[in-house]
């Protein structure tokens, strides 16, 4: 099968919304729990390479995959309305897949180690959060890109409310990521050792939860998104007649 001629599975965003928030707290609190009780930090599977980043890279994976259905849709889709913002879906499928090698890779970490060296720069706890401060421009310049297309994306309206959500999480996320980079800002709470380890340790588990979180938030947006430009194309088709139009 072509991966243009793929069809939506037959359940609403709603239910799939229920069904991966419902699967990411469950491998969240496994992930917590079974390292808990094999005596190791909350925070063991939630790093590079393990399960949780893993999950996690999936899902960005699975979300650039759906913006390529769309696009390859679109590009010869009768629905003028989907047609004219089909390279917006290339860019953003494009721009998920670099998302997923960055969260496997961990890019943004070592851009932050780079530009230390290049730049001759001490590294300082202040500095340390470069890394942190990149991935906020990452959501930044999403939001920038999408605000600059807003006119042909009103037909994905429906979507508007779980992108929303995927974005406020991905906020949370800079936020807590910042928060538990190192002792910069829980040294201002405690100047004990052990209770700052241990904030740093559950920070850094939130962090990574609500990365889930927002990542499922997007997933469904853009299966959403899916579900509504295959039932344009089916009505216009029925409508209309071919389009010999290309998208170039």
């Amino acid at each position: 099968m072509k991966i243009k001629s793929l069809q939506p599975i037959d359940i609403s965003s709603k239910q799939l919304l229920f069904a991966v928030l419902f699967l990411e707290t469950l491998a969240i609190a496994l992930a917590i729990g079974i390292a808990i009780a094999n005596g190791k930090g909350a925070y063991e599977y939630f790093g590079e390479g393990e399960p949780l980043t893993i999950i996690s890279c999936l899902q960005i994976l699975v979300f650039s995959i759906l913006a390529l259905v769309i696009f390859l849709r679109e590009k010869r889709s009768p629905d003028e309305r989907l047609f004219k913002n089909a390279g917006f879906w290339l860019i953003l499928s494009m721009g998920a897949f670099f998302l997923a090698l960055d969260d496997a890779f961990s890019i943004h970490e070592q851009l932050d180690v780079w530009m230390h060296k290049i730049l001759n720069i001490q590294e300082t706890m202040v500095t340390d959060l470069t890394d942190d401060i990149i991935v906020g421009i990452y959501l930044i310049l999403a939001l920038v890109y999408i605000a600059s297309q807003w006119r042909t994306l009103g037909v994905f309206r429906s979507s508007f409310n779980y992108f929303k959500a995927g974005f406020l999480l991905g906020a949370v996320m800079v936020v807590l990521d910042i928060l538990s980079n190192n002792t910069l800002f829980v040294s201002m709470v405690t100047d004990d050792s052990s209770v700052m380890n241990q904030m740093l340790l559950w920070l850094g588990v939130l962090e990574e939860a609500v990365k889930v979180w927002a990542e499922g938030f997007f997933l469904v947006g853009v299966y959403q998104c899916w579900r509504v430009a295959s039932a344009s194309n089916k009505k216009q088709s029925t409508v209309n007649a071919p389009s010999t139009a290309t998208w170039k």
